[in-house]
């Protein structure tokens, strides 16, 4: 009795012994060599998009010089240095602007505080000779 196979898995060994050429080349079987980049930023906040210039060159900028945050970050404070005298509803937005992204790193400031203590609290309790440690390398 022939054992049951996929065709579209695996050869089975004893199949290749019955054959009379050997195992032909089946869907899925022979040597595959494939670039898989799967597109996983359907959904993702990150999404990226290069209306002008040179892709590799503004990748190379992100990654290597300064973020978009950061860029904004410096962008934005000179601006209304530049303007400060200036009270038109293009520069009370962006005061506006600037008040809410530094209402967001305070939260998240707040909350990494918050989360260490936590693990401080949890060290303490559960390795106190190792909080102890921890203490006495922070406070020299």
């Amino acid at each position: 009795m022939f054992p049951v196979i996929n065709p579209w898995m695996f050869m089975n060994p004893v199949m290749t012994q019955l054959l009379p050429l050997g195992a032909p080349q089946m869907p899925l079987s022979g040597d595959v060599v494939q670039d898989i980049n799967p597109i996983t930023s359907w959904l993702s906040p990150n999404l990226q998009f290069n209306f002008a210039g040179n892709p590799t060159v503004e990748k190379d900028i992100h990654a290597n010089v300064a973020s978009y945050g950061r860029q904004l970050g410096t962008l934005i404070p000179a601006v209304l240095a530049l303007a400060a005298d200036n009270d038109s509803p293009e520069v009370e937005k962006l005061r506006s602007l600037a008040a809410d992204i530094e209402a967001v790193k305070a939260k998240h400031r707040q909350d990494k505080a918050q989360l260490l203590k936590q693990d401080l609290l949890l060290l303490k309790k559960e390795d106190p000779e190792g909080f102890r440690v921890l203490l006495e390398a922070l406070t020299d």
